[in-house]
């Protein structure tokens, strides 16, 4: 008696597919180092914007 299953087979992955992970992590690496830049230029002027507005009604 057969059940009539079979298996699927994937295909093989493409061989391009690890390079695009790394250049996927290359680009984001590169998005966070522009905003660690930018937070540290502009982090002490925001600061003082905040600090200097009267918060009491």
């Amino acid at each position: 008696m057969t059940l009539g299953l079979t298996t699927a087979q994937e295909p093989a992955p493409a061989p391009d597919r690890g390079a695009t992970a790394v250049e996927y992590a290359l680009l984001a690496s590169l998005i966070a180092g522009v905003i660690i830049a930018v937070v540290g230029f502009l982090g002490q002027d925001v600061t003082a914007l905040f600090t200097s507005v009267d918060w009491t009604p």
